[in-house]
């Protein structure tokens, strides 16, 4: 591409990403939000981080962030702050490992507009963008360990080229560590399949496998701290839910399909990939900083395979069903890292083969298209309704779309609602009330409610505890929005 189309992709992603900051000024705390609030009401940080280890959770990072949550000094404009810092956060470790990949002098303009792509099409292939981006607990959960565990993937790019010093990249991949699976303990997998790669090309280049020892004996460390956490056992005892192998291989088998299918038949996705396969082909000089390996695409596609099921394998073995939307998001994540990856060694066995070239108008093309397809969102199926049963899942709107449509004509309305309801609420704890009847939500907006707040039987527990009321309840059921 020359720099002007260039500037112009650059200019057409921007365009794509405003709408999800955009929307981040709209969010209002939901379920765990309150559940944070009220417990930090009675206890300091480290006694509710102790409680949750023992009773409820291992995830020790999480639930420090989660007493952290803005909300419990009643800030909703810190809430909207902290989730726009974590996406910010996550474009960022995109960017630091895209800079890592190629060599220092490629272009940041390049670096950018690919980084960018990236974004763009994991933001709108995700299933549901409310629990990524738009809820706190979750955001703080996944979203950031996903960040976290792309600068660890960085830095070992950045140690094979010589180009970080041992010592910064013990001490930082150390920390990234211990905070990643503090967060989420799926990050274990991811993590550890990073390291062995990592010691697979040591061996190869002749180089010594200490420091990813060293590293694997932190991961297992804090990964056994978070596994053992005797609260992880009383949750899943509560929840009732047993484990059978064999079931959990066929889940994991399934979510992988699903997960695979989604992402190649994604229009935005398979022209990406056929941008970045063009860039590549098409360059005179030497890309990237470290030797991308020569694999054979029989052996590559298995251990594709392989890779990706392992992140979904230990979710589905405990809850013995299909993962949560929130765990899909975390694995088409490192799904779409792992297809990449596969691009960048074909591209180059292609490249070593043959003199492979593609004419600039083509991959001026296949940019606008990209943009094209991610505005227009049009997908065959939305695998997480299709695995549960819905074969009438099939549509054709985005998550990008559907962030504009909600951007321009529910979220003003939704926002005056929930803080009509929120001042409904206050004016009654005020005035001694001990229940309050609130109406259903009309702009009940899919990216920004992840509970049904609207149905009669949902249970406002930890929002009626945080007001210090006994209930609070819809007073009538009606058709929403």
């Amino acid at each position: 591409m020359s720099r002007k189309q260039e500037y112009w992709v650059l200019i057409g992603l921007l365009v794509l990403i405003f709408p999800f900051f955009a929307l981040m000024f709209y969010v209002h705390p939901q379920g765990d939000d309150f559940f944070f609030a009220y417990k930090m009401h009675s206890q300091s940080t480290f006694s509710f981080v102790k409680e949750m280890y023992f009773n409820w959770s291992g995830r020790y990072f999480s639930m420090f962030l989660g007493a952290l949550d803005p909300f419990r000094y009643n800030s909703i404009w810190g809430l909207r702050f902290a989730l726009v810092s974590i996406q910010f956060i996550t474009i960022l470790s995109i960017y630091y490992l895209v800079k890592a990949i190629f060599i220092k002098s490629y272009s940041l303009r390049r670096v950018t507009i690919i980084s960018l792509f990236i974004f763009v099409v994991f933001i709108n292939s995700i299933i549901s963008v409310f629990e990524f981006s738009y809820w706190y607990p979750s955001a703080t959960a996944y979203q950031f360990s996903l960040a976290l565990s792309t600068f660890f993937l960085g830095n070992i790019i950045l140690e094979k080229s010589n180009r970080i010093s041992l010592p910064k990249y013990l001490l930082f991949n150390s920390m990234i560590a211990t905070l990643s699976i503090g967060l989420i303990e799926l990050s274990i997998v991811p993590l550890i399949i990073m390291l062995i790669l990592s010691s697979i090309y040591d061996i190869k280049a002749k180089k010594s496998i200490k420091p990813t020892i060293f590293l694997l004996f932190i991961v297992a460390c804090f990964g056994l701290l978070m596994v053992l956490a005797p609260g992880n056992y009383q949750r899943h005892n509560s929840l009732g839910a047993s484990i059978h192998l064999l079931s959990a291989v066929f889940l994991t088998i399934k979510t992988t399909i699903y997960t695979l299918s989604y992402l190649i038949q994604n229009p935005s996705f398979t022209i990406s990939i056929v941008l970045i396969f063009s860039l590549i082909v098409n360059s005179n000089s030497k890309l990237f900083s470290v030797n991308i390996p020569t694999i054979k695409p029989l052996i590559l596609v298995i251990s594709s395979v392989i890779i990706i099921s392992s992140i979904f394998f230990p979710s589905v073995l405990i809850l013995n069903h299909l993962p949560p939307s929130r765990v899909i998001n975390f694995g088409s994540y490192f799904s779409m890292i792992v297809l990449l990856f596969n691009i960048l060694i074909i591209a180059k066995q292609v490249k070593q083969k043959g003199n492979f070239k593609i004419s600039r108008k083509w991959i001026g093309l296949f940019a606008a298209l990209i943009i094209v397809f991610s505005f227009s969102g049009i997908h065959a199926v939305n695998k997480n309704e299709f695995a549960h049963g819905n074969y009438k899942s099939i549509f054709f709107q985005g998550n990008i779309l559907k962030a504009y449509y909600v951007f321009l004509f529910e979220a003003r309305d939704f926002d005056t609602e929930m803080s009509l309801r929120e001042d409904l609420i206050r004016r009654h704890k005020k005035n001694g009330a001990k229940s309050v009847a609130i109406k259903p939500i009309i702009f009940h907006t899919s990216l920004h409610n992840f509970l049904n707040i609207n149905e009669n039987n949902y249970e406002f527990n930890w929002e009626a505890k945080y007001y210090n009321l006994d209930s609070i309840y819809i007073e009538s059921k009606t058709n929403t929005k």
